[in-house]
């Protein structure tokens, strides 16, 4: 890569690119903000039900796990879409972070009587944009495709509670279904 230099145009254009690409990142940021906070109150409230059912070693009965999932939204602990979650937020930090270091150091540049080239500065601010614009143009990817996660909330001891309830609900739904279809049967 050719060394790059702080100039009057470089730093004019950085101060002037950097605001616009923090803006639509914010912007970005805000229209997934309401879907984070819904995926981790679903998960954190099919994790209390789970963790409450099971307590103890508890065996709840059929109706017990099936009044507890129908009061909850539908959500699994293994999805892997909403999981990305941790990644897309960690992204947008830094993303916002470089931009305003490449803002501020493109103004104070410009504001510095007889400043230098300093390439280490242009090559800086030139890094913070592309990264900038990058996450742009990837960050919708982050927000909806599988990223590992493990949520702070997200003990091992809660993983096979929640896989438990999980299993537990399937067998018992199946098991209401048979019950269903052999009353039908047996009206015939």
């Amino acid at each position: 890569m050719s060394r790059l230099e702080m100039n009057d145009a470089f730093a004019a254009t950085v101060a002037a690119v950097a605001p616009v690409i923090l803006l639509v990142a914010v912007v970005e940021i805000n229209n997934h903000r309401k879907h984070v906070g819904r995926v981790y109150e679903g998960l954190e409230r099919r994790m209390a039900a789970a963790a409450s059912l099971y307590a103890a070693g508890a065996q709840p009965t059929r109706e017990q796990v099936l009044a507890a999932d129908d009061a909850l939204p539908e959500y699994s602990v293994l999805s892997w879409r909403d999981l990305s979650i941790l990644v897309y937020v960690v992204s947008a930090m830094l993303a916002c972070a470089a931009l305003v270091y490449a803002e501020v150091s493109a103004l104070h540049w410009l504001g510095t009587p007889k400043a230098g080239p300093d390439p280490r500065l242009a090559e800086h601010c030139f890094a913070a944009v592309v990264f900038g614009f990058v996450w742009i143009c990837l960050s919708p990817a982050l927000a909806m495709y599988p990223m590992l996660l493990k949520p702070r909330w997200l003990s091992p001891a809660t993983i096979p509670k929640m896989s438990r309830f999980d299993r537990d609900v399937r067998r018992y739904r199946q098991e209401v279904a048979d019950e269903a279809e052999n009353a039908r049967r047996a009206d015939e």
